[in-house]
């Protein structure tokens, strides 16, 4: 079925021959000339134009169509790092294919990007850069490493000390057990700060000696005296030390004591005996810091 209206355009109004019987009538307008007696002008192009109606209102959306399956899992991807890093080291193979090789060295992290075996040094130039070390927080003076040692034990000696200007030996003072220390240094030239306590008495008028003694060294490298005030006082004496790391071997420092009387000594008691329930006690302690 078609709606609308035909429209029969022609070029000029025509005469419609008489039929027989028939009397002819006037010649008709056509829709143009209809058009242009309507007070319309311009061309039948222009007129043809005029025929087309405004544009309709736009439909309704239609409704979505149903999704469509999830389609199948793809295979998991060959891992491009080793997991976790490890330490570089020399004489070791390392690879630049997935799972490439992964180390530290210098507190940064860096991925293998040619294969290779390592000589005696890290190579930069065959691996990449992929976390570069944390800004160090520590600064001079900063604590890198301590040991502490520490005793209740009771000992007595009547080694005399001379009081003169050389240095105590290992020969006038008594080495205390359990009075030594060994500290492996971090690096070459840190601080090494030694603090010896020592806690004794005379049984006569005199003075403590207190030795720190570095090593296989017979000679003190330093010491400390306080007087007693003679049986049932006691006193504490402090020897200090400082010395900077000769290297990174390890070294061993030990107390030493003695008296410059001819009484005897108790360290951590009085009288020979023990007091305070073993609670009094003589330490040494080595401290490692940054210069």
């Amino acid at each position: 079925m078609i709606i609308g209206t035909i429209v029969v355009v022609r070029p000029a109004a025509q005469s419609i021959p008489a039929g027989p019987g028939l009397i002819a009538g006037p010649p008709g307008m056509s829709a143009y000339e209809t058009w242009l007696a309507a007070g319309n002008a311009g061309s039948v192009a222009v007129f043809l134009a005029s025929l087309v109606g405004a544009k309709g209102d736009k439909g309704a959306d239609g409704t979505n169509g149903t999704n469509g399956t999830n389609g199948a899992n793809g295979t998991n991807g060959v891992q491009p790092w080793q997991t976790p890093p490890a330490a570089w080291a020399s004489s070791t193979p390392y690879t630049a294919t997935p799972p490439a090789s992964v180390v530290t060295y210098n507190g940064a992290c860096y991925v293998c990007s040619t294969s290779h075996t390592s000589g005696a040094s890290f190579d930069g130039s065959k691996f990449t850069l992929i976390a570069a070390a944390g800004a160090s927080t520590i600064s001079s003076g900063s604590v890198v490493n301590s040991v502490r040692a520490q005793s209740s034990a009771v000992a007595t000696t009547s080694v005399q000390t001379p009081l003169s200007d050389v240095a105590p030996t290992t020969s006038n003072t008594v080495l205390i057990s359990g009075l030594s220390v060994t500290i492996t240094p971090k690096a070459t030239g840190n601080k090494l700060r030694v603090r010896a306590v020592l806690q004794g008495s005379l049984n006569v008028l005199g003075s403590i000696v207190g030795a720190v003694f570095q090593g296989a060294g017979t000679n003190a490298v330093a010491a400390n005296l306080v007087t007693a005030g003679g049986n049932g006082y006691s006193a504490e004496v402090v020897v200090t030390y400082e010395v900077a790391a000769p290297s990174t071997a390890a070294v061993t420092f030990a107390v030493g004591a003695g008296s410059t009387g001819s009484g005897t000594l108790t360290v951590n008691g009085v009288g020979g005996s023990r007091y305070f329930g073993g609670v009094m006690f003589s330490s040494i302690e080595v401290t490692e810091t940054l210069p």
